[in-house]
């Protein structure tokens, strides 16, 4: 499963930006996932917690528009 674990290739993805949206009651992808996750990403980079499990929600989903209204420059 290397092949698809994002802790191999999230340190290649900059100098691209990156938004790491992750639930605080996820059983999938636990907090320690996520703070490696982050340790690993070059910067540009954020990670926002939501007290949700691995569904989100919609103020994910409102975030997620916003940082890319903000990396585009666009509305």
């Amino acid at each position: 499963m290397v092949s698809f674990d994002p802790i191999v290739w999230v340190p290649r993805i900059a100098p691209a930006s990156l938004f790491i949206q992750l639930g605080t009651q996820d059983s999938w992808f636990t907090k320690a996932d996520g703070e490696s996750l982050i340790a690993a990403a070059n910067e540009p980079k954020e990670l926002v917690w939501y007290d949700t499990g691995h569904g989100l929600g919609a103020k994910a989903c409102d975030d997620r528009i916003a940082w890319l209204t903000r990396l585009l420059g666009r509305p």
